[in-house]
């Protein structure tokens, strides 16, 4: 095998919907926010074979710490759509038969509600019309 250089690239970028309301928790010790909540992402595809355009669905795992954690743990809800800037990380845990388990999940660094939020500030304002002189103003018919 040659040697190669091998840069430590881990990041991801994802969108998505909240599948559930996010789960916002506390540590023990110090008391350091921690939210909690899984995405669907899609992906669209055309099989080849039919032509058809096809779905596919990922269900993946968020945890977001500290100040991020608690704005959206009160800004998002199921079904919220959002963007996630992050890395991924790995839970490893023995089930109760005592079997290695291990899940992938997004640490995220930045999300952002790709919500449309109503403004109250915005108020619709009529469109002014302007009045313009044309040639036609000056005809004396």
């Amino acid at each position: 095998m040659a040697n190669i250089r091998l840069p430590n690239i881990n990041v991801v970028h994802i969108t998505g919907r909240l599948t559930q309301d996010p789960e916002l928790l506390y540590t023990q010790q110090k008391g350091t926010p921690i939210c909690k909540f899984r995405i669907a992402s899609d992906r669209s595809y055309k099989d080849k074979e039919t032509g058809e355009w096809k779905k596919i669905t990922l269900f993946i795992g968020v945890v977001a710490w500290g100040n991020l954690a608690e704005r959206m743990g009160d800004v998002l809800k199921k079904g919220s759509a959002v963007y996630i800037s992050g890395r991924l990380e790995m839970d490893a845990w023995k089930n109760a038969e005592g079997k290695d388990m291990t899940r992938i999940k997004i640490r995220a660094n930045s999300i952002q509600s790709l919500e449309i939020q109503p403004s109250a500030e915005r108020v619709e304002q009529p469109a002014q019309k302007e009045e313009i002189a044309s040639e036609e103003d000056d005809l004396p018919f």
